[in-house]
């Protein structure tokens, strides 16, 4: 009983805010709950609590009152509803799945069905200075799970400042999912190299360090480690993650409009009608939302991609003036989605691979930080559909990690929450 009691509240939370944010003339009326002439405020315990989450706590719609079943104080709001439960006067937020509490020892968060803190200390700190999720305009970065102590050395232009630094490491992946979420990244976007294999393996732990931290996860899909087995093999490998995250509906996915979204690298390698060929095989009823990556529009085309992302604009001498021709372009698609990307700066001069392989490799300076801002704002400008990339937070054979380094310190992670806080607020 008390399991169903406490599903049904996150539905009607969810339900509540919908009918409440569009009744008609609400805003000409007295605010539910409130007396002639009072509009909606947070006070004592919802206040200090509001305070702590800002923007994931979203402003009152009613104001708070005793609720008759179980003696529970409520006040909802634009993005869920803030509670007192009368057994422990605990002034606690929730969104349906993701909790938030202020207790003695400071904000807790938790996930799932409960609306109290686990007893079992399942409950964590929220990050310290973590800026305030947006789902509908999410900061995605891209995530690589494939690197351990030799990775790193002669072998790549920067040093990590972690010692030891093995991607296999749950301690390591929780410590970049709160550093991102300080900086106000909302989401992984993790390199997958196919089911069962290390970044599957690793994605599964960054999906658990998420849900501590409300950041959520998808995958880029390598489809080059795929096509040279043919289509078929880029449509088994879709098929198994749906069923390994899609099917199961999986509450922290990135998501668009509530449809989980996958990102594709290099679609070009394969033909627009053997992707549409790829989708109908995999998923017919378009469950999830697939992008595109690259600067060929014309896979907008039809119903395969629903949206389209460069992954680096590190060549460019002039981001900003490359990403708003690149969402002009995008936008001549009607109902797709442009994904704008920002990135520090590139170096791949000693990337070991690359090397062995004989291609081109390049540097793009860093500007201490002056090239990050030029393109952060350059992707805010273009007019994003949704969400804004970053590339990376550590890729290291590239050069573009966000992550601290010995040569810089936390330099470009503060620098990103100075962006990212200036363009949810509207600067």
């Amino acid at each position: 009983m008390r399991d169903t009691r406490q599903r049904l509240l996150g539905l009607l939370v969810v339900i509540g805010v919908l009918l409440l944010a569009s009744a008609p003339g609400a805003s000409a009326q007295t605010a539910p709950y409130c007396r002639s002439g009072q509009t909606p405020q947070f006070v004592f315990g919802f206040k200090a609590l509001s305070d702590n989450l800002g923007e994931r706590m979203g402003q009152p719609l009613e104001c708070e009152h005793s609720e008759a079943t179980t003696g529970d104080t409520h006040q909802r709001t634009t993005r869920g509803l803030a509670f007192y439960r009368k057994a422990t006067n605990t002034p606690t937020f929730t969104n349906g799945f993701e909790h938030w509490a202020l207790d003695a020892i400071g904000l807790l968060y938790w996930t799932g069905d409960s609306i109290d803190p686990p007893a079992s200390g399942a409950a964590s700190p929220t990050p310290p200075g973590a800026q305030a999720a947006d789902p509908d305009h999410p900061i995605l970065a891209f995530y690589y799970t494939w690197y351990d102590p030799s990775s790193f050395g002669s072998r790549t232009a920067f040093q990590p400042a972690v010692d030891r630094y093995n991607s296999d490491d749950p301690a390591l992946i929780e410590q970049h999912v709160r550093q991102a979420r300080a900086a106000g990244i909302d989401g992984f976007v993790v390199a997958w190299d196919g089911a069962g294999g290390r970044t599957d393996r690793n994605f599964q732990k960054v999906l658990n360090a998420g849900a501590k931290y409300g950041l959520r996860a998808t995958i880029y899909f390598e489809t080059h480690n795929f096509t040279p087995f043919g289509p078929g093999d880029v449509a088994d490998q879709l098929r198994k993650f749906y069923a390994a995250y899609v099917d199961k509906n999986l509450p922290n996915l990135v998501r668009y409009q509530g449809k989980p979204v996958i990102f594709l690298w290099a679609t070009r390698l394969l033909s627009l009608d053997t992707w549409a060929s790829i989708r109908t095989q995999v998923d017919p009823e378009q469950r999830a939302v697939w992008i595109a990556e690259g600067d060929v529009f014309s896979q907008l085309q039809g119903d395969t991609f629903q949206g389209i992302h460069p992954y680096s604009i590190a060549w460019s001498a002039t981001p900003a003036r490359t990403l708003a021709s690149y969402g002009t372009r995008a936008h001549a698609y009607p109902d797709k989605l442009w994904v704008p990307t920002a990135m520090p700066g590139y170096d791949d001069t000693r990337d070991p691979y690359k090397l062995q392989r004989g291609e081109a490799v390049f540097a793009r300076d860093r500007g201490n930080g002056a090239f990050l801002t030029d393109s952060f704002q350059g992707a805010v400008a273009s007019n994003p559909d949704w969400a804004i990339l970053l590339t990376s937070f550590n890729e290291w054979y590239e050069g573009h990690q966000l992550e601290p380094a010995r040569e810089y310190g936390n330099l470009y992670l503060d620098l990103l929450g100075q962006l990212v806080n200036n363009y949810r607020s509207g600067g």
